[in-house]
């Protein structure tokens, strides 16, 4: 799990079982919500690729949601309701959705 801390936000990020994880740590700064787009563009210049797997994150409130790219865009995203504090449900969940890039 890598901890950043750019764009003022304060997350972590893995990949557990074939989906990307963002945790919003909540330990102030920006929201990772608020701040989507420019923590995917510096996650996927890590080096990590996310264009062929799903995405979930936690927010600041603890709740998991899910992320869609229009066309594997970061500037179109998608915010998918999963409201579930359960991190495995949340990844089940998004993986029986399967991968939706929406045109």
């Amino acid at each position: 799990m890598k901890f950043r801390r750019d764009h003022n936000c304060n997350y972590e990020h893995k990949t557990k079982s074939d989906v990307l994880v963002i945790h919003d740590l909540d330990i102030g700064g920006a929201s990772v919500t608020n701040n989507m787009a420019d923590v995917l563009e510096e996650i996927r210049d890590s080096g990590i690729s996310f264009d062929d797997i799903p995405i979930v994150y936690k927010d600041s409130d603890g709740f998991f949601d899910g992320i869609e790219l229009q066309n594997g865009s970061l500037g179109s995203i998608r915010f998918i309701s999963l409201r579930t504090k359960d991190e495995d449900e949340a990844i089940r969940r998004m993986k029986d959705r399967g991968l939706l890039l929406w045109r």
